[in-house]
């Protein structure tokens, strides 16, 4: 620069840091070669479904479980998983035992799919670490409910002040809105006396702002007994997790979305 002038001191940025959340923290022994993706699965098996086909014979040989849920599919998985054996060993194990089978034969008659077949393949931890990370971000997020008692908390702000000023004409504008409101009503209850108007389809309960349970589809950690325990999610703003190893890893061939 020009003599007398200085640049801006380098500021770096700091991105939101999510203590515990990384795989190295959680799964601490999970390798490229024990973090299996088993791919084909059935859509409208439920993780607890999983759980019970896996324990018949790996309960205990495993200790981490995440199938995400598909977004246009609420309550079916995306047709994969990911599931992290406690050694190289039972990985190879469980590759035996699943891959190429059909999902019958994995997963019982009620999981027939003609013409398919699982497909077990080193998981990508990157991709996993990613997803992880978005659910965190997600659970960060103010609730529904919380972002509508905010709405109303402003709505009767501004009507206390509106009328502490006197404000006339927004006075006006509300008895204008109550008699369209009564019009409105008034229509409707003429409507619902014609037997042939059909009824209205329910909204789901994502559109109509309720709160969807999504914990049925989260990761989840197994003790080495098979009992199944909490996937530690940690509060916003804590101390760093530590460098993820798998960060950049590109030895595995299965993908997360």
């Amino acid at each position: 620069p020009p003599y007398g002038m200085m640049s801006p001191p380098f500021v770096p940025v700091v991105q939101p840091s999510y203590a515990g959340v990384s795989l190295a923290t959680s799964v601490p022994g999970a390798t490229a070669e024990t973090m299996m993706m088993l791919k084909g699965i059935p859509q409208e098996l439920t993780r607890a479904a999983l759980i019970e086909a896996f324990d018949k014979a790996f309960k205990g040989a495993y200790n981490f479980l995440y199938a995400p849920e598909d977004p246009k599919r609420v309550g079916e998985n995306r047709g994969y998983c990911f599931v992290n054996l406690t050694s190289p060993e039972k990985a190879k194990e469980f590759a035996a035992a699943f891959d190429k089978k059909s999902p019958e034969e994995s997963f019982g008659a009620k999981a027939a799919q003609e013409g398919k077949t699982c497909e077990v393949l080193p998981a990508r931890m990157e991709s996993i670490e990613k997803s992880i990370d978005k659910l965190q971000s997600m659970k960060d997020k103010p609730k529904a409910k919380d972002k509508a008692k905010d709405k109303d908390k402003e709505k009767g702000k501004a009507t206390q002040e509106g009328e502490v000023a006197g404000d006339e004409a927004a006075k006006a504008e509300g008895a204008a809105a109550e008699k369209e409101a009564e019009k409105e009503a008034d229509k409707e209850a003429e409507s619902a006396k014609d037997p042939e108007e059909k009824p209205k389809e329910e909204a789901a309960p994502e559109e109509k702002g309720e709160e969807v349970d999504k914990t049925a589809w989260h990761p989840v950690l197994f003790s080495p007994e098979g009992e199944q325990k909490p996937f530690p999610w940690s509060s916003q703003g804590g101390a760093a997790a530590p460098a993820s190893p798998f960060k950049g890893d590109a030895k595995g061939k299965g993908k997360g979305k």
